[in-house]
């Protein structure tokens, strides 16, 4: 399975599940560019180590939910990642790196019904 296609079902998956609570969008990080073209994409805002989804839904403390997919257990996150995803805990958004499609479905379940907590994210913070 593709990191792409892994995409795919969970946004699939979330529009069947809770498409009327809430958005859930592709940030569009990855790829390979130009140094021009980077440039410009810096310029309007792209950010190293954007988590690839957002769900925008306010749910118990949290104002959303980021989230980095990994196709597999043994992928790792970047240090830029890490430092997203630390940045965006500390202004008070969640954040999960989800490694399976099983995963996802449990992180956002857990998050859309109020039964999150940030815990599982805390080994990176540690760091």
């Amino acid at each position: 399975m593709t990191e792409a296609s892994l995409e795919e079902g969970c946004v699939t998956w979330y529009r069947l599940q809770y498409g009327k609570s809430g958005l859930i969008i592709k940030i569009p990080n990855e790829g390979k560019r130009s140094a021009a073209k980077g440039a410009e994409m810096k310029r309007r805002g792209l950010t190293a180590g954007a988590c690839d989804l957002l769900i925008i839904a306010a749910r118990s403390s949290y104002f959303g939910l980021f989230i980095e997919l990994k196709k597999s257990e043994q992928e790792k996150t970047t240090e830029a990642q890490e430092k997203f995803i630390a940045r965006v805990i500390k202004d008070g958004y969640a954040a999960e790196i989800c490694k399976s499609f099983e995963e996802f479905e449990s992180v956002v379940k857990k998050y859309m019904t109020g039964r999150y907590n940030q815990q599982a994210i805390n080994e990176i913070l540690t760091r």
